[in-house]
């Protein structure tokens, strides 16, 4: 299989394709219900797999530029120390030609730890319990109830209550643990309580779920 971009494509479609089945497999033992277009179900399953897939892959850069930083601090002559090093090399060059050492000392591991952080979370916007933050803008008052696509980077939700005495806010709650079919104590609201711009977070919501709302954007 030929590469593309100097990427490696024998190696990521398999990854891909496990961690696809791994999101399918979770999708099945949950029981999650999905509605909606087949096709756009399997393009948001196919995409949580390449985004789980990616954050795999800056996990596994994560722990051998960490381990390589500290081998070459605590023990640099150590046998795993010049494997380490080879590995982590192709990621750190681009940073040691802009970050300048420090007393002889090569702060480049450091500023690339902080950029995979960074992409760590952008990337894992579904926490590892289970939880999903949505960041929502929230259009009150408006004739029904529902998914009006995005506004920025925000999914936008026209809801039918006024915006008073929080009478917003209950409903966005209640709508949302309906559509995703959990608990309305599930559903909390993180920031926004008088904005229309909101983040919530819903307890419990699988994989599944995640696809089903980004059908909605």
């Amino acid at each position: 299989m030929p590469g593309l971009f100097g990427l490696d494509m024998a190696s990521l479609l398999p990854a891909w394709a496990f961690q696809t089945l791994l999101v399918v497999f979770e999708i099945l033992i949950r029981g999650v219900a999905l509605g909606g277009d087949g096709a756009g179900i399997a393009l948001g399953v196919l995409g949580l797999g390449l985004v789980e897939m990616l954050r795999m892959m800056v996990y596994l850069v994560f722990g051998v530029v960490l381990i390589s930083a500290v081998l070459s601090w605590v023990s640099p002559h150590a046998p795993a120390a010049a494997l380490f090093d080879a590995l982590a090399a192709p990621f750190l060059r681009p940073f040691r030609r802009v970050v300048p050492t420090i007393s002889n000392v090569d702060l480049s591991p450091l500023v690339l730890l902080l950029v995979l952080q960074i992409l760590l979370m952008v990337l894992g916007r579904e926490a590892a319990d289970g939880s999903l933050t949505l960041t929502l803008h929230i259009q009150p008052g408006a004739k029904k109830t529902g998914f009006a696509g995005l506004h920025g980077e925000a999914m936008k939700i026209r809801l039918a209550a006024p915006p008073v005495d929080g009478k917003a806010n209950a409903a966005l709650c209640v709508f949302l643990a309906d559509f995703c079919k959990v608990p309305k104590s599930a559903v909390s609201l993180v920031s926004g309580e008088t904005s229309r711009a909101k983040r919530v977070r819903v307890d419990g919501a699988a994989a599944a779920v995640a696809a089903r709302l980004r059908e909605q954007a």
